[in-house]
């Protein structure tokens, strides 16, 4: 998938490997201007990881374009990390940072998870409103 996207999106695609509590703030920090229309989390499974993306990732989207897109990988789904990375979630949309747009899971329950889109809103970690420690583990 990544050469695909590489391919067809020269400059415009980027696919980092590792800890992203580690690789997304080096990443922010080295492209301070930089800014993402589209951006896809599928990380660790839990509440600490599952808050620390979605803050991380917040400093790098393009929250002036209202067609700005974040996926959220792995909820809603049937295994028990999929009710913690769901907390983090609800959490961000019942405070307004989040606008869900939609979310998917297999009816056949081939799988165990699903994925969430959502639209980050400029009221988005703004006033520090999620932690880590707001989420229940």
């Amino acid at each position: 998938m990544g050469s695909f996207m590489t391919e067809h999106f020269p400059g415009r695609f980027f696919i980092h490997f590792g800890d992203s509590r580690v690789t997304v703030p080096q990443f922010v920090r080295a492209n301070p201007t930089f800014r993402c229309d589209l951006i896809f989390v599928d990380g660790g499974h839990t509440s600490d990881v599952a808050t620390a993306d979605l803050e991380n990732f917040v400093s790098i989207c393009n929250s002036s374009n209202p067609d700005n897109a974040i996926i959220f990988d792995d909820y809603p789904g049937l295994s028990p990390w999929s009710n913690t990375l769901g907390r983090v979630w609800e959490r961000l949309v019942e405070r307004h940072s989040i606008t869900e747009l939609m979310r998917c899971m297999d009816r056949m329950k081939k799988f165990r998870h699903g994925f969430v889109i959502g639209k980050m809103t400029s009221n988005a970690f703004l006033d520090g409103t999620v932690t880590a420690q707001d989420s229940v583990h």
